[in-house]
């Protein structure tokens, strides 16, 4: 069984998560990311296209 992994969630877009979010994004692959940290953030983040979805709440990166 091949299993590919398209959707991922990210809690917190500092140093790390942030790197993590853009170098999937330059994969080339047609990942659809989705975030939870402070509103400024996730707004910026959205605006320069490094996530696709803003997440609410942590517990919504379950089931995004």
């Amino acid at each position: 069984m091949n299993t590919e992994i398209t959707k991922i969630s990210i809690i917190g877009l500092g140093l790390i998560g942030g790197s993590i979010a853009k170098a999937l994004k330059n994969r080339g692959r047609n990942f659809q990311i989705s975030a939870y940290d402070k509103s400024l953030v996730l707004n910026k983040a959205k605006e320069q296209k490094v996530i696709d979805t803003i997440l609410q709440e942590p517990k919504n990166a379950i089931n995004s």
